[in-house]
């Protein structure tokens, strides 16, 4: 079963965009489509959806519709929001690799150790590299884990499969406020 997503968030991981707000960007550019039964905060994929996210190959192959109901393997949107009082939901998952520091760029080694540990006090990390001091939030991902209080998870994509396009991530700036980035997950690990 792929479990591969893509996934939407404010560049700051600590702002919140009004649910409504989101719902009615997300389906006004095309991205979402109708709710889908039984689940929450859960929609088909909008009928401009392979227009907003360009995919690598030659013909990707999607299913825009559950076998089951407990399928989670076809390509739709999920939508989470935390309120302010909430720590940014930090994502991750088995293709994860260490994150870089923003100062020298060496990768973090030991660094589900290390996010497991900030979990708990919320201290900031010396790099081993420069001896820098960084929060999690401020180290370079390389697009394969990210942070954030609203994110739109887009299911059914492998990291590197596909890219949103530029109009996208301007069209949730505009409509939102705040500028957007993208990451992906496979089997996420934690939320």
């Amino acid at each position: 079963m792929s479990t591969g997503r893509l996934i939407l968030a404010p560049q700051d991981p600590f702002h919140i965009v009004e649910y409504d707000n989101l719902l009615d960007t997300l389906t006004s550019i095309g991205l979402a489509g109708p709710a889908v039964e039984g689940r929450e905060n859960a929609f088909f994929a909008g009928d401009d959806l392979m227009q907003l996210i360009t995919f690598a190959g030659c013909s990707p192959f999607l299913r825009f519709e559950p076998e089951s109901p407990e399928d989670d393997d076809f390509c739709h949107l999920q939508l989470t929001l935390k309120s302010e009082k909430d720590d940014p939901l930090f994502l991750s998952g088995e293709t994860s690799k260490p994150p870089a520091c923003p100062h020298c760029r060496k990768p973090v080694k030991g660094w589900q150790e290390k996010m497991a540990s900030w979990r708990q006090s919320k201290g900031e990390w010396l790099c081993e590299g420069c001896g820098e001091s960084n929060s999690p939030m401020m180290l370079n991902w390389r697009k394969y884990a990210g942070f954030g209080r609203t994110l739109v998870e887009i299911f059914s994509i492998f990291p590197g499969e596909a890219v949103p396009v530029p109009t996208l991530l301007t069209g949730l700036k505009e409509n939102t406020g705040v500028g957007w980035i993208y990451f992906y997950i496979i089997n996420p690990a934690t939320k």
